[in-house]
């Protein structure tokens, strides 16, 4: 029989988002996100029971259009703003995530972990951004700058995680998701790098680690 303390502990997750190939073409994966439920019940003929917590968060990377619980095997691509495969020197990039609780599910905390690098070089090259409580729609150069809450500043090497965790929150409506909260990524390739660095391709990837509250 699984005890209270176990029916309380938080269950942790991870959620990967990694690029395909850099000079720079980003997409996700997931390494590790399978849905946990597990339930005890103890009860009368006519009680409720005694249920165990469900967490299960769901991903949008088209700006709300279509949802995924995300699980193990999850796989997609970010969408940037432009073309993310041809940076040159100054250029940045924009892409849009959305996350919610699933219908029925638990709010959580996320943590934002900074990217690594199949490439040392290119981790030492690259810059990122992220911003919270941007709509996709916002989540482009014009905007960037003015709207949201800074997650990870400006300027920030890629393997640099935010300093907070964010709330994503459960649902207030039987039978409806959550609200999304969305998450905004701005990476650059400064305008000082050298030419030798040019033609070269790696695979950044991000963690978010959720926790049910």
């Amino acid at each position: 029989m699984t005890s209270p303390t176990a029916q309380r502990r938080r269950r942790r997750r991870l959620l990967a988002l990694a690029s395909a190939g850099l000079a720079l073409c980003i997409g996700v994966s997931v390494t590790s996100l399978a849905a946990w439920q597990q339930s005890v019940n103890i009860a009368g003929d006519r009680g409720a029971g005694v249920g165990s917590s469900l967490l299960d968060i769901e991903l949008s990377l088209d700006g709300g259009g279509h949802w995924t619980s995300v699980t193990a095997t999850s796989t997609g691509s970010l969408r940037f703003d432009t073309d993310a495969s041809l940076l040159t020197p100054g250029d940045t990039v924009y892409a849009s995530v959305l996350l919610r609780a699933a219908v029925n599910s638990r709010g959580a905390k996320v943590k934002l972990n900074g990217g690594s690098l199949t490439s040392a070089t290119l981790l030492t090259v690259l810059r990122y951004a992220a911003k919270l409580n941007i709509g996709s729609a916002d989540c482009k150069r014009t905007t960037f700058p003015s709207v949201g809450d800074v997650l990870v500043g400006a300027d920030s090497l890629l393997s640099t995680s935010a300093s907070a965790a964010f709330d994503v929150p459960a649902p207030t409506v039987v039978g409806d998701p959550g609200q999304p909260v969305g998450l905004c990524l701005a990476v650059s390739l400064p305008d000082t790098v050298s030419t030798v660095y040019g033609g070269l391709k790696a695979t950044p990837v991000w963690r978010l680690d959720a926790t049910s509250i």
